[in-house]
């Protein structure tokens, strides 16, 4: 690169000594020193190759030097008061043009300058309003995760304080059965949320690796839906696999991959209504194996839209505030599908169901 710039500035240098040596020699050649200095306002025009108003200064002094010279070496024969007179406009035209040249580089310079303060302080102006965004969702976030956490432990304490305590006498086993099933559960959300909020630190920090290998891509999308498959029935949701048969192997982290799918599977069976579907489709799309999960669900408005996918950010429809969930989801997702160099689609809309589409190189 710097090689580069001295042979760009070497080269300004020739043209203009070749501009001086051409302007000169026409000069002294021209008969009685008719108009003189005036060609050496050419001279003064290779300055728009240089980046500085300095070098209009420079080349003026130059220009006024050679037009001189050219004045001792005009003609004997020439009348005295044509070659001054000449060389009288030559400076006139030569310091005209270096002003008028300086003041318009200085002016391209000053616009250039407001130009960039303006973008700085547009920038500036941006990255505050962004940084007090993301303050007031981290604030709305932990708000919200405070709730989460209050409400699980109070259930594990509150169960095993009324089981430790024998409150249904000694015989009442399935009451007891019950409660233990509560704490099982509370205890299993907890978990949840403490692991999405691991997760998501360790991806924000970059000490998030993968491991990949080649995964068989049908297993895994199987094995997600097993795993999903009890709360899809608690809904009575059907949930559809499609996958395009030539489709085997994806190179993957198998546990990155699975945390993917599930988090999106479990997302369009929390937010189906009963009686509900979801649809999963992989199939090829040039040198990409392309996963589609599509539901018939509340959907997303437009606004959650936009920023559904953010760290911190959950959506604040009114139906969708008792659903039980970190907020984490699906940052979590986009931050995996973007660590495989792959692309996190989601397209919704509000009482249409939402598809989400994850493309992950083959």
């Amino acid at each position: 690169m710097m090689e580069k710039e001295v042979l760009y500035k070497i080269n300004r240098i020739i043209i203009v000594l070749a501009v001086a040596s051409a302007t000169f020699i026409l000069d002294i050649t021209l008969p009685l020193g008719v108009a003189g200095g005036v060609p050496y306002v050419l001279l003064i025009l290779t300055g728009l190759l240089f980046s500085t108003d300095k070098i209009f200064i420079y080349l003026g002094v130059f220009a006024t030097i050679l037009t001189w010279i050219g004045f001792f070496l005009s003609p004997e024969n020439a009348a005295l008061w044509i070659v001054i007179t000449n060389r009288c406009y030559a400076m006139v035209a030569i310091w005209t043009t270096v002003f008028i040249l300086s003041l318009k580089k200085k002016e391209k310079s000053l616009r250039e300058e407001i130009t960039w303060r303006e973008e700085l302080e547009l920038k500036l102006y941006e990255a505050i309003k962004s940084a007090d965004k993301t303050k007031k969702e981290k604030s709305a976030f932990f708000a919200s995760m405070s709730h989460d956490l209050r409400t699980p432990l109070n259930a594990i304490i509150g169960f095993s304080d009324l089981i430790n305590n024998k409150i249904h006498g000694e015989e009442t086993f399935d009451k007891y059965f019950e409660y233990s099933i509560d704490i099982h559960n509370s205890s299993q959300y907890l978990l949840q949320l403490i692991n999405d909020i691991l997760d998501m630190s360790k991806i924000e920090s970059g000490h998030f690796i993968l491991n990949k290998s080649e995964v068989d891509l049908p297993e895994i999308v199987y094995s997600c839906r097993d795993l999903l498959s009890v709360s899809a029935a608690q809904k009575n949701i059907s949930v559809k696999i499609d996958i395009v048969d030539d489709i085997k192997t994806i190179n993957a982290d198998p546990l990155a991959l699975k945390q993917i799918l599930v988090n999106l599977m479990s997302n369009s069976i929390k937010f189906t209504p009963e009686g509900g579907k979801v649809t999963l489709d992989v199939k090829h799309s040039g040198s990409e194996n392309v996963i589609s999960i599509q539901d018939t669900g509340r959907g997303i408005s437009a606004d959650a839209l936009e920023t559904i996918a953010e760290p911190f950010v959950r959506d604040e429809n009114n139906s969708s505030k008792t659903e039980e969930g970190t907020g984490l989801g699906l940052s979590i997702v986009k931050a995996l599908v973007n660590l495989h160099n792959g692309d996190l689609k989601i397209e919704s809309k509000l009482g249409s169901g939402t598809t989400v589409t994850v493309a992950l190189p083959a």
